[in-house]
């Protein structure tokens, strides 16, 4: 599949994220997003498209990806327990029945001053809520545009997007 590309070397992945965890992300303050599982990116750059899910359910934003580490559970949870900012007793429900995880380090978040909502990426891209994650081609570049855009969503508002690279 072909992948976005604002580098020649970039991979743009769109993740579902509890709101709690993604506010905490696009404020600065979480800079570990903790998966069971994730794409090796083999030193290539990238961008995390944050979906926050129920009740939100809207993409509020993004962040760079930094690094991904691939460890043994007890690996990531010492090297990542402040950084992921979650509960010990959260951390350990789960990864339950794993050996291994990935903690995606995380900087440059960038929040939508107001957020897509997933009926008007469906409608307007095709796009739907990962359970986990899934890459982002070419045409959806316009989801981390640089210029201010101005768009419909499927209930007929008007909202302005403006972001950064």
């Amino acid at each position: 599949m072909e992948t976005l590309s604002l580098f020649d070397n970039s991979v743009d992945i769109f993740v579902s994220i509890h709101p709690q965890y993604a506010e905490r992300i696009l404020e600065g303050e979480k800079t570990v997003e903790l998966r069971r599982r994730f794409p090796n990116l083999n030193g290539s750059e990238g961008r995390l498209l944050i979906y926050s899910t129920t009740p939100v359910k809207s993409v509020m934003g993004y962040a760079e990806i930094e690094k991904v580490h691939y460890l043994p559970t007890e690996d990531l949870w010492a090297a990542f327990r402040n950084d992921a900012k979650i509960q010990e007793v959260a951390f350990w429900n789960y990864f339950k029945g794993l050996t291994h995880g990935y903690g995606v380090q995380l900087k440059n978040p960038i929040k939508f001053p107001t957020p897509l909502s997933i009926d008007y990426l469906k409608k307007n891209y095709g796009v739907i809520a990962p359970q986990s994650y899934r890459y982002l081609n070419q045409e959806h570049e316009v989801l981390f545009s640089t210029e201010s855009t101005k768009n419909e969503d499927a209930a007929g508002h008007w909202y302005l997007h403006s972001s950064r690279k």
